[in-house]
């Protein structure tokens, strides 16, 4: 059981933690723009179109793509592409030699749009989209084998549910939050229920129930504002 609870709380670690916390490889003051190594290459791509939304206007972009060691962040909190006066609008990506670690899209220097994490070998391993800087939506990380690992949905930047999932498919958990509050469920792998209980403003809250694997009861816990009142056991 722990082992398996141990797993979930990596993996929504992972998805809600691993985008921040390589959001930014360096530091990036304001008004200074940094390489990352001397041999990154920056390139476009010509003649396409980037579809994007921007305060609910549809506005065509060039799709471009810049080398994240020219990114700068300015004084009035834009991004700019190394010394250009324009805010910058399309697509910043990180390269470490012939990888691809992740990209970012930006509409008149605002981080609006996909960003999408690569593994090593150029496999999409997290999947999320912003709007106004923020996380906004489903946050979608992916098991070696392409299956999804989480989907975490994202509204106004603060998290309102999460879905955990095995490599097989199998669901592990699920949470319903608003504000802190909802049902969260945890999953054996072979689809009963391990554990399920309530949240109330990010504290559990009213009963709490353990199963076996077997789907018999294993122990229910009462709670009240996170703490705990009474433990009956099987």
């Amino acid at each position: 059981m722990k082992k398996i609870i141990s797993f979930i709380l990596s993996i929504i670690l992972c998805s809600s933690i691993f985008a921040s916390s390589f959001q930014e490889i360096m530091p990036l003051e304001k008004n200074t723009s940094y390489n990352f190594e001397e041999n990154l290459t920056n390139f476009e791509l010509e003649n396409k179109s980037l579809v994007t939304q921007d305060k609910g206007k549809e506005s065509f972009i060039k799709t471009r793509i810049e080398d994240l060691g020219i990114k700068r962040i300015a004084s009035d909190g834009k991004v700019y592409a190394g010394n250009e006066t324009v805010p910058y609008s399309g697509k910043f990506a990180l390269f470490l030699g012939d990888i691809t670690e992740y990209t970012e899209t930006y509409v008149d220097g605002i981080l609006n749009g996909p960003k999408t994490w690569y593994s090593h070998n150029g496999i999409i391993i997290l999947e999320e989209n912003y709007i106004n800087n923020k996380v906004e939506g489903e946050q979608k990380a992916y098991h070696e084998n392409g299956n999804i690992k989480s989907i975490v949905n994202y509204k106004n930047g603060k998290i309102i549910g999460i879905e955990a999932f095995a490599k097989n498919g199998s669901l592990l958990h699920k949470s319903d939050l608003s504000k802190g509050t909802g049902i969260w469920k945890y999953f054996w792998e072979n689809g009963n229920i391990l554990e399920e209980g309530n949240y109330k403003n990010w504290k559990k809250d009213g009963k709490w129930i353990k199963y076996r694997e077997n789907g018999k009861v294993d122990v229910t816990t009462i709670y009240k504002n996170g703490k705990l009142i009474e433990q009956i056991w099987s």
